[in-house]
């Protein structure tokens, strides 16, 4: 779905792409039942274990991205 902005009323409107479709819905409706839908997700946890978390990533995020970073340097040197 695409936004976009009736001038003439100053509202936010989203549209289905879809071929043969045709559907706008007020984006204000939309935003709050996406917002309804988030707090689904939401994790309330102790910041120790926030912080557990976070290093966590880092420490996956870095090694599954050491190799790339040789690879790099190495196109950088032919380059």
């Amino acid at each position: 779905m695409r936004g976009y902005l009736v001038k003439r009323k100053n509202i936010h409107y989203y549209k289905c792409n879809t071929l043969g479709c045709g559907n706008n819905k007020n984006a204000k409706q939309l935003n709050q039942s996406f917002a309804r839908i988030l707090e689904y997700f939401k994790i309330d946890i102790n910041v120790e274990l926030v912080e557990l978390i976070k290093k966590q990533a880092i420490a996956t995020y870095n090694q599954l991205t050491k190799g790339h970073e040789d690879a790099y340097h190495v196109l950088q040197k032919e380059y």
